[in-house]
């Protein structure tokens, strides 16, 4: 295989930056491999529009109309679009749309897996994130599934970020479980390489990124910190990146809010442990971020976090919300010596094994099966 296509719609106020950076992470992966003509899938102002008001109306029956409009549009313009290049396979990024030609899709969640967990988080979240759809009536949700499946029964392959999700859909799709393939995904490009002598000496800071503080389970590591700090009488420092402040009466926990690379790199240079047991997360690449820059890490035992964390290594998860006993893994993390060197040592490993261009080829070699 020697051409294909990449579809994805791009942010055009900030095309690197299109799904968090991954599209154009993973597009500019495959072209150093293969030919990539690019196609975006842009919505313009009357798809834009239909998908706006179906999601405003995504608890009645106004849906009905406008999501499926929404979708028979875009297939439309996606097709239009690709019929000069029908005789090439396409690899649709963070999209789905059943296309005429051989095609493929790159995703991190499947809508089919949602409604148990929904079920579990409906309570403990305000608001949905994430991709969960908490926003949707559960007669709009069987219908995006439906839908899905119709597109993943004509797709050759879809590829999935995480472990979790690709095992989840075989059980739920048999009869399609050749075709779910996961194939992680790679830090982004915009962090530099660690150089050991940059993160060997570590301070005493626990580090949490996360601008859905809910989801992530922020609350819960606000409530050990302040455990750690009061029953093990510690100097460390709480630093939150992402929301711009949660009230606390604790002086030591620091909330920069939202924040540029640069500055979360030297902040992940300086800390020593990374905790973020998150209520739901579909892949988590700022584990394998964190771990990169030499911090062990603390997550939940659930989705793709035991895949991407080494309980018998550097790393804690917990099984559930006992925020003494995170207090307690918080203490012994941050004075591990031992582990905190393996950690550094072990970062270039992190770093150099999960890169977009590994990602590119496992799913070009699929491509090719």
């Amino acid at each position: 295989m020697d051409k294909i296509v990449v579809m994805y719609t791009v942010d055009r106020n900030n095309p690197k930056g299109t799904w968090s950076g991954t599209s154009y992470a993973l597009k500019e992966a495959l072209k150093e491999k293969v030919e990539v003509i690019e196609v975006d899938l842009h919505e313009g102002l009357l798809l834009k529009g239909l998908r706006i008001i179906g999601d405003k109306f995504s608890r009645n029956k106004s849906s009905y109309l406008f999501g499926p409009l929404h979708d028979s549009l875009l297939q439309l313009k996606a097709n239009f679009i690709l019929n000069k290049y029908r005789h090439l396979p396409v690899l649709e990024i963070a999209n789905e749309v059943k296309i005429k030609n051989r095609y493929f899709l790159y995703q991190d969640l499947a809508i089919a897996v949602l409604p148990p967990i929904q079920e579990s988080l409906k309570k403990d979240l305000k608001k949905s994130s994430g991709g969960l759809l908490l926003e949707c009536s559960d007669d709009e949700l069987q219908r995006k599934i439906e839908v899905q499946k119709k597109i993943y029964n004509s797709a050759d392959k879809i590829f999935f970020m995480g472990n979790w999700v690709a095992d989840r859909m075989k059980e739920l799709y048999p009869q399609m479980s050749c075709k779910f393939v996961a194939v992680g995904a790679g830090i982004n490009p915009e962090f530099s390489a660690p150089i050991k002598s940059e993160i060997l000496h570590k301070e005493n800071i626990i580090s949490f990124i996360g601008i859905d503080f809910d989801r992530k389970a922020g609350d819960l590591v606000l409530e050990a910190f302040k455990i750690l700090v009061e029953k093990y009488d510690t100097d460390a420092q709480l630093y939150i990146a992402g929301p711009n402040c949660i009230k606390t009466d604790l002086t030591n926990v620091n909330f920069i809010g939202k924040t540029e690379r640069e500055e979360l790199e030297q902040l992940l240079k300086r800390s020593t442990v990374f905790c973020m047991p998150s209520k739901f997360e579909a892949y988590g690449l700022v584990f394998l971020e964190a771990k990169s820059y030499g911090l062990l890490c603390i997550g939940r035992n659930n989705y793709e976090m035991p895949y991407l964390l080494s309980a018998d290594d550097e790393d804690y998860l917990i099984e559930n919300d006992d925020a003494e006993n995170l207090a307690k893994n918080m203490f012994i993390l941050l004075n591990d010596k031992q582990k905190q060197l393996r950690a550094i040592n072990n970062a270039g490993k992190v770093y150099s094994s999960n890169t977009w261009e590994s990602v590119a080829e496992k799913i070009l070699n699929e491509m090719s099966l």
